[in-house]
């Protein structure tokens, strides 16, 4: 896990307050303090806080960290083919098993996610008609 200073432990109610007050914003699925910019950093730590460690950010979350994409409704991760990792049923997340060489995955922090380069492969390759597999995005 992450240094990372998300808010965590309050009912609902008081996330939203602390919104309204301008102290905290939603990022990814955690409630981070206003004074944290929403830097790749800072978006790999609020996807990946708290997973496992098998898991690297892929495809339009990966798009999203590094700032090249909207905030994907559901993460998408890729794990080795040595994992042999499955998600929780109902974890609302989609995990691709694929092989994973040097160079693919950068390390923000501690956590993975796929680089640049094999983010815009994999978009082309599994979502060739999503339209964050378009032109402009993958430049």
């Amino acid at each position: 896990m992450s240094s990372f200073p998300a808010i965590s432990g309050l009912p609902d109610v008081e996330l939203q307050a602390m919104r309204l007050d301008g102290e905290s914003y939603r990022l990814g699925r955690v409630e981070i303090p206003i004074g944290i910019r929403p830097t790749p950093h800072a978006r790999a730590a609020a996807v990946l806080g708290g997973r496992s460690r098998r898991l690297v950010a892929a495809l339009e979350t990966a798009a999203w960290i590094w700032s090249a994409g909207s905030r994907p409704t559901r993460d998408a991760f890729l794990v080795g083919l040595d994992a042999r990792w499955r998600p929780v049923a109902g974890a609302g997340i989609e995990v691709i098993e694929s092989v994973i060489r040097p160079g693919d995955v950068v390390m923000l922090g501690s956590c993975a996610v796929t680089s640049p380069l094999r983010t815009a492969l994999d978009l082309v390759r599994f979502r060739p008609e999503s339209p964050e597999a378009d032109g402009p995005l993958l430049r």
